[in-house]
């Protein structure tokens, strides 16, 4: 567990209205930022549907958190794990999160977006499933 309190600058594209135009949340003001990642700091395990954990994306050069990405145990009996990413617009173009897609397949705030599925399968993974 992170030793609190736990302050940061470095989460401002959350405030970035192009950084979350793909994600389920709108552009986020200081303390809705502050308070989500209150929520990040104590989500620690995967135990049951539902749970999240998420992590910051640094680059390795000088600590600049670049964006995070999200873990979410969607269903422990099918043993679904749902990854999802936010990067700073200000760091794209690296290939941080690329893969084929899904193209305009889903309204989705206002317009056809894109969609990019990930699936690892247990044996893929190198365990077996819970």
């Amino acid at each position: 567990m992170p030793e609190l309190p736990l302050r940061t600058e470095r989460l401002a594209f959350h405030s970035d209205a192009q950084a979350v135009r793909y994600v389920p949340y709108p552009a986020r003001d200081r303390s809705a930022v502050a308070t989500v990642l209150q929520r990040k700091v104590l989500s620690t395990e995967l135990r049951a549907d539902g749970d999240l954990v998420e992590l910051a994306v640094e680059l390795a050069a000088d600590g600049t958190v670049v964006g995070d990405v999200l873990l979410a145990l969607r269903s422990h009996e099918h043993a679904t794990l749902e990854v999802g990413y936010i990067f700073s617009p200000a760091h794209g173009g690296r290939g941080d999160a690329t893969e084929a897609h899904l193209v305009e397949n889903e309204w989705f705030k206002g317009e056809l977006t894109d969609e990019v599925d990930y699936a690892v399968l247990a044996r893929e993974w190198g365990t077996s499933a819970p």
